[in-house]
This record gives structure tokens, sequence and C-alpha cells, in this order.
């Protein structure tokens, strides 16, 4: 057999060089791209969510009224008094429609002497607007803006007022402002409690309206919020291209090389809205598409880890601290209880087809309407069953929690129910329902003793174990407004923590 020659020994030399340096030249992009961190997951996010958690703000803010929340008037009595403005107090005959109304007060520019004043701020469930779902008592089965007057008229005409602007508002008395008020006069406190609450407000207007309340010579700012956080984030997405990205298995979907030129030749496409959920879905579908983009669901130990997580949590953090600091400065005291989630109100951002095959959705979404056809018909066991698989089909899938929570509490297994829950409340990517991390946060700015905050969701879960769930539905009449129980309970936290201090007006004090 013939030796190769020189040169064919060469000419395969060179190949095989050629062939290494092809494959050594992609290796040492794909290694600069993951040190350099290009071509990320978070990188083919939605551009708004990008920016938001790297500056730490939501560039666009939910748009209320910028007038002012409280004008100077004449009263009948020759002084002058504060009330509220009228942008925000609505006119007669104009039914509400949208956020910036208040409930319509008159005070002094100055508290009277030896009284104490307080001022609530946060969104409509802080203002008292009457709840709205049916899963609360019958007479709360109401829209925002008309009572059914076939629905028990005395019960209505006991606890529901009209607001100017068309709302139908609990009762001063029922209301949270009312509850704290007789409690703190209760214990011999001369005090005057101010519902200031806007509707749709959030952290970032109770900033812009505490700036105003604190020329008005306060105590103290009672912030109950949290429910209304993901407005900005849901405005400002609502018109974002929402990426639609096919994950791809295997090696090459891991390859950032692969994904640039994927997404450089076919752009992420936008997508129609979901007629189905509305516009609360938008931050769900983005959350969603961060998921796919990642190929794996974006928790921390269970918990959110996505970049609208991050957005709202780090928001309400930054303005938290604003209004403390701000408030301490001037001698104000600040009581931050974030609202607690409603735990056993149905999710809100159910579809996670994307993240199984069509054969396991189906079979997760047939489990789940198995489980609640058992549980209608009061087949505790076949319903607990189903519900389990469910869960077993689609441990992602947030309704497959839920219902198992439910069948768990049917089954007289509390503290088991809890833990679905929360499961079931951290899928839920829309992230509308106010999170517990809010309360921790509050917890973590009054520790040193600026403020004084309450974590409204371990209270509320430790009274569910000890009292049954359905303590949330006896609470709340929809997902965030408060039964005039729920104004109660929220109202005794406020006066605890106010009662743990010393009274302001004792010695002579204002």
């Amino acid at each position: 057999m013939p030796k190769p020659s020189h040169t064919h020994c060469h000419r395969w030399g060179l190949r095989l060089a050629a062939l290494a340096l092809g494959l050594a030249l992609p290796a040492a992009v794909e290694v600069a791209l993951w040190l350099t961190g290009v071509g990320a997951p978070a990188a083919y996010a939605p551009r708004q969510l990008v920016q938001i958690v790297e500056d730490g703000q939501i560039a666009g803010e939910f748009e209320v009224p910028t007038d002012p929340h409280y004008v100077e008037e004449p009263g009948e009595d020759g002084r002058r008094w504060m009330r509220t403005g009228p942008g925000f107090r609505g006119e007669e005959g104009v039914a509400f429609h949208g956020p910036g109304i208040m409930r319509d007060v008159r005070f002094l520019p100055e508290p009277e002497p030896g009284v104490a004043r307080y001022f609530l701020l946060g969104g409509s469930a802080a203002l008292g607007l009457a709840p709205t779902t049916p899963a609360a008592p019958r007479w709360w089965t109401t829209t925002l803006a008309v009572v059914d007057p076939a629905l028990e008229p005395e019960r209505i005409q006991a606890e529901l007022t009209r607001t100017p602007g068309g709302m139908n508002v609990l009762r001063e008395e029922a209301s949270i402002t009312g509850q704290v008020r007789a409690r703190l006069e209760a214990a011999g406190r001369r005090v005057e409690v101010i519902n200031a609450a806007v509707v749709a407000q959030d952290s970032t207007d109770v900033v812009r309206e505490a700036r105003e309340l604190l020329s008005l010579q306060p105590e103290g700012l009672l912030l109950y919020l949290g429910n209304n956080e993901e407005l900005a984030l849901e405005q400002l997405l609502r018109e974002a291209e929402r990426p639609v990205l096919t994950r791809v298995g295997g090696v090459l979907g891991r390859l950032r090389t692969y994904t640039l030129l994927r997404h450089a030749l076919r752009p992420p496409a936008a997508a129609a809205p979901r007629r189905s959920g509305g516009p609360l879905w938008t931050v769900g579908e983005h959350v969603m598409a961060g998921w796919v983009a990642a190929g794996r669901p974006l928790l921390d130990d269970g918990r959110p880890a996505d970049l609208a997580y991050q957005a709202l949590v780090g928001r309400f953090r930054h303005n938290m601290e604003q209004v403390v600091r701000e408030a301490g400065a001037g001698g104000v005291r600040v009581y931050l209880v974030p609202c607690a989630p409603h735990l056993t109100y149905q999710p809100m951002f159910m579809d996670m087809g994307e993240t199984l095959d069509a054969a396991a959705r189906d079979r997760s979404r047939a489990l789940i309407l198995g489980a609640r056809q058992a549980a209608a018909a009061e087949d505790r066991d076949a319903a607990l069953a189903r519900a389990r698989a469910a869960v077993e089909a689609d441990p992602l899938r947030t309704e497959a929690w839920f219902v198992l929570g439910a069948a768990l509490d049917a089954a007289g297994r509390r503290d088991e129910a809890i833990a679905a829950l929360e499961r079931s409340f951290d899928l839920d990517l829309v992230h509308s329902r106010t999170l517990p991390e809010y309360s921790r946060i509050a917890a973590e700015l009054c520790a040193d003793g600026r403020c004084a905050a309450a974590d409204t969701h371990a209270r509320m879960v430790a009274a569910a174990r000890a009292q049954g769930l359905a303590l949330y539905h006896r609470f709340w009449g929809d997902h965030e407004h408060l039964t005039p129980e729920g104004c109660a309970w929220v109202g005794a936290i406020f006066s605890e923590l106010i009662l743990a201090e010393p009274d302001p007006t004792a010695g002579g004090a204002r």
C-alpha cells in the first residue's frame, strides 16, 4: 500500500485545523456570550420590564388627578375648612368609572388643641368601596356604581352610602377609619381620623398625597395599601409587544448563539391580547413569555423571581422608604399595614399551557373539572383525589393548586390547604393581588423603630388555621374590598399599633 504523500498529509492537516478553528470560534463566541450576559433570557423579555428592574422604578405611572386632594373653603360657622377637592369628590349624577375618587370630607386646617390627627391613605379597599362578588353574602352582589334595590334594601340602607361620584361605599362608622376612631376613643384618646384614600391609588400616588398631607399637621399616617401596585405596570405593558417565544429543547435550545440568530432572523412577534382574560392578563402574559424564553419557571425556592415581580417589589420598597423618611423628618409617625392577600379568591391567570404538551394540558384541565364537579356533589374523597392528580399532571398550574387547596380545606386539613393556596398564589403570574413580600418589606423598614408595621398576611393565615378558611370570605367581598367585619379587623390592627405607643396629646401636647 503506497504511503500518503507529504502533500496529501499536509492537505488533511489543513482540513483538520480548519475544522478545529471552525468549532473553536463558535465555542469562543458562546463562552463570551455567557460571560457577558448577552443572549440571556431576560434580554428577550419586554424591554420595558428590563428597564423597570434596572431603574428600580416604573417609568409610566397609573394616571390619577393631580389637583390638590383638599382645598380650603369657608364654612357656615365663619371658619375656614379643608374639603375634598372637586376633582376628587365627583359631581352629583356622575357615575363612577375610574380612578381618583375620594370620600367627601371636611376638617379644620389645624387639629383642635389636644386632638391627635391621623390620615388613612390607600386605594379603594382603604376607602371602603363596596365589595362586588357573589362569593360574599347575597347583599354584596353589586356593581361599583349601582346597587340593585331588590337585594335586601334594609341591609344595604344600614351598611352602604353613595358618594357624589356615584360609588357605593361603606358608611363611615363601618369603614376602617370609623373603626379606628371608635377604638381609640374607647381607650380614652382624643383623635381625628380622616379617610384620605383614593380609588386606584398605588404606592407612588401615596407618596405624592403624603407630602400634601404633612402640611396639615397630622400625628400619624395610616397606610393600608398593596392591592393596586400592578396597575401602573399593567398600563405600561398593555401596549407593549408581548413576545411569542417558541422554546427549543435539547442542547440547541440552551445555546445563546442560536437564540441570538433565531431572534435576529425572526424577531418575537406581537401577540393579540387574550379576550377571555381581559386587561388583568397583560402582566401575566409577559411573565409567561419570560418563562418560555428562560426555558424554565422563573421561581426561586418556589417564590416568584420574574422581572415583573422584581419591579413591583422594588417599587413598593422605594416608595415606602420615601414616605417613612419624609414623614419622619416632619415628626409624623407612619403606620404601615399592607393588605393581606385573599388566598381563597380564584386565581386571575390560569393558562399555563405553554409549559406542557397538549395531552398533559388537556388531562390537567379534565381533572380540575372533575374535582370541581365532585366538590359540588359533596364527594370530598373524589374531589381530593382528582385535585391531587391535577397537580401531578401540571405542578405549575395555579388553578390545580387552588382546587387542591379547596379540597383539602373541605377535608378539614387546614395546614395543607393553606400551603396549597399559597402555592397557587405564587403561580398566579399577574401579581395583581397584594404580595406577601410587601408585609416583609414593611417589617424591615420599621425594624429600627422609624415606623410601625404589621404583617397582615401572617396574622390572617394564623387566624384561618384556628378558625377556618371561611374567614377570608367573611372579611373580603372580592379579592381586595373588605366587608364591615374585614374593616373591623384592619381597624383593630391599626388601633393596636397606635395604642402600643404613648398618647401624643398627654400632658397638654396637641
